[in-house]
């Protein structure tokens, strides 16, 4: 999927607004041909309005870049409960901020051989944990 500029800059935005409890807003700034409603989330940020928002909208949630900076035990502790929330909340799509860019290489940038490295395994399972949920692998859907 190809999101305008505008759209991808207004994201920001769209988090505020959730915030401040302007309900319209964040349809406002996904406007039509978008058809979804996109978020930026780094570090622990309480998303959990736009849960809300895209329900009445009819549109899914796409957490378009998430993420924490650096790769101490702090930032993997903060990044497992940002995916755990994500996966929670069955966020139908998701992206990391940011995938083998060397311009993030000092705190952001997640490649198969640096230090963040986990957080690709830890996609990887978190993926597999919700396709089968999702009854896929021959798996039976439980729960959600």
């Amino acid at each position: 999927m190809h999101m305008p500029k505008t759209a991808v800059m207004l994201c920001f935005v769209v988090l505020i607004a959730a915030r401040a409890g302007a309900a319209d807003r964040p349809l406002g700034d996904n406007p039509e041909p978008m058809n979804v409603i996109s978020v930026h989330a780094y570090g622990l940020v309480d998303i959990a309005p736009m849960l809300q928002i895209v329900q009445v909208a009819k549109r899914p949630l796409f957490v378009g870049e998430f993420g924490v900076p650096g790769a101490d035990e702090r930032a993997r502790e903060q990044f497992g409960a940002m995916l755990g929330w994500v996966e929670w909340q069955a966020v139908p799509l998701a992206a990391l901020w940011v995938y083998d860019y060397a311009g993030q290489n000092g705190q952001w940038n997640v490649t198969v051989s640096n230090e963040r490295s986990y957080q690709l395994k830890a996609v990887s399972e978190a993926n597999r944990r919700v396709r089968e949920r999702a009854g896929q692998n021959g798996v039976k859907r439980e729960g959600r």
